[in-house]
């Protein structure tokens, strides 16, 4: 066996996810689905935060609703614990703004590539992360979501899992789960995804992500429901600030 076939996985930044998953390992197509507002999004930038500017690995974003400079208002407010809305309407201290700098010029010069573009197809999402791949060496890409890549849920599924085996890199793509959920307290299972043909069996691995019982609405569950190269599990979370802890 090649040497190459013992390729590190992209940890996540939180161990007790990356003792259930492995971490992101290369060759693979995750999925994480959620309902709109839990906050996939947001913990997709916690973990392009430590694959970037921690660890320094090469991750490509490809955010198909939310604009680049909303993003980055996002990674500051995480790398500072800087609140949100106070960056969003500029009501700073004097200090924060050391951090902010800091923290933007340290976002500059991470590998960290964003694309932005709005109705993108399938087969232009293929050719940008060939070319983006061959150019820099990435080897964690973020899809964010699912519904908004033009094309046929089958024919991208399989044309992702493809890509990730091909290239030797993790995919993970965010998926928004349908209404019918809520009528469960908002928690997805593995049967709400039948009706999306072949996109349980194209992936390797499917989280769920829930809000918690807490009054508070300060808890996220995220539900490793489906992992063919490791456990299964769940993991329960603190979201404050932005931040996932």
């Amino acid at each position: 066996m090649a040497q190459n076939d013992f390729k590190k996985p992209v940890a996540s930044g939180y161990l007790q996810l990356d003792n259930i998953t492995s971490g992101f390992q290369k060759g693979v197509l995750t999925i994480l689905a959620a309902r709109p507002k839990v906050g996939k999004t947001i913990f997709a930038c916690n973990i392009l935060c430590n694959s970037c500017f921690h660890l320094k690995i090469p991750t490509l974003l490809f955010s198909l609703e939310t604009a680049k400079k909303n993003l980055m208002h996002n990674f500051v407010s995480i790398i500072t614990n800087i609140d949100a809305l106070n960056l969003e309407q500029g009501d700073l201290q004097d200090y924060e703004h050391d951090k902010i700098h800091k923290a933007v010029g340290n976002i500059i010069k991470s590998p960290l590539f964003i694309e932005d573009n709005i109705g993108v197809t399938i087969d232009e999402l293929n050719k940008t992360i060939k070319q983006l791949v061959s150019r820099y060496k990435i080897e964690l890409i973020i899809i964010d979501y699912l519904q908004l890549i033009v094309g046929k849920i089958n024919n991208i599924t399989t044309t992702l899992k493809t890509i990730a085996i091909t290239l030797d890199i993790s995919i993970v793509l965010l998926m928004q789960m349908d209404r019918e959920v809520d009528t469960r307290n908002g928690i997805p299972k593995l049967s709400d995804l039948k009706k999306y043909g072949m996109l349980s069996a194209n992936a390797d691995t499917i989280i769920f992500m829930h809000k918690g019982a807490d009054k508070l609405n300060e808890t996220r569950v995220l539900n490793v429901a489906k992992n063919r190269n490791g456990n299964k599990g769940s993991v329960i979370f603190i979201l404050d600030n932005n931040e996932f802890y």
